[in-house]
């Protein structure tokens, strides 16, 4: 087993109705201390401490689509 049953975390939250959620949707800094999530069914962008398993923030004015940038 590649990922132990320990180092996996759940975070509650809703995604928008009929999405495919993907690993494109999610960010982790470089620290690994936080994870940013897109997709939300308020169209909004969420912060969460990894370590905490907590939502930081929540942000909402978020709308519309942006191109894809390639880092």
């Amino acid at each position: 087993m590649s990922h132990h049953y320990r180092t996996r975390k759940r975070f509650s939250t809703q995604f928008a109705p009929g999405l495919n959620v993907t690993p494109n949707m999610f960010v982790v800094t470089h620290d690994c201390k936080l994870m940013i999530s897109g997709g939300h069914w308020d169209n909004s962008l969420q912060v969460y401490h990894v370590g905490k398993n907590k939502r930081l923030a929540h942000i909402c004015r978020h709308i519309g689509e942006y191109p894809q940038t390639q880092w």
